[in-house]
């Protein structure tokens, strides 16, 4: 599902099943370029779950109560890589058994927050995700962009690095 800039999607319910996009390192199951509402929806088995690029500053990504399981990818994050302006809450999210695989730096399991938007994370759960290689955690931050965890539970995530960079994370990595 490809949405241009401007482009606003609303997917309540939704599941979201295996979509190989490629392998690639922009593609994604879902890629936003305007406003996302995802609520109690599942993306599961998917190469990068959702990409959130958009730059609407008068309305807000929601991100709320949603299963991501076993997404995978090489660049930026498995679950939700967010490069957008756009003020975004993730919210009551489980994040389980995600890999980030490692080729490039930005790699994440979970979540990479990238630019100068501001996002809040909060009352979700990070549990036995893996990030190997080159990935630097299981949370990617970088960039001007504040963003704020709230209430998080971090289990039994773990790093693998047979790599040559010095600062990793099996948490939250800020860069």
């Amino acid at each position: 599902l490809v949405s241009a800039a401007g482009s606003d999607v609303v997917l309540p319910r939704g599941r979201v099943y295996a979509c190989n996009t490629g392998k690639n390192s922009g593609n994604s199951a879902l890629d936003c370029g305007g406003a996302i509402l995802l609520e109690d929806s599942e993306l599961i088995g998917n190469w990068r779950a959702i990409n959130l690029s958009g730059a609407a500053l008068t309305v807000s990504n929601i991100v709320r109560t949603c299963l991501f399981e076993e997404n995978s990818a090489n660049w930026y994050g498995a679950g939700i890589r967010m490069s957008s302006t756009t003020p975004t809450l993730v919210e009551g999210c489980r994040f389980y058994r995600n890999a980030g695989l490692g080729e490039a730096y930005r790699c994440s399991s979970t979540i990479t927050f990238s630019g100068a938007g501001r996002g809040w994370v909060g009352d979700c759960r990070f549990e036995e995700n893996r990030v190997r290689v080159n990935c630097h955690g299981s949370v990617i931050i970088e960039g001007s962009g504040t963003f704020v965890f709230a209430r998080c539970a971090f289990l039994r995530n773990t790093l693998v690095s047979n790599s040559d960079r010095t600062y990793h994370s099996a948490g939250i990595m800020a860069m």
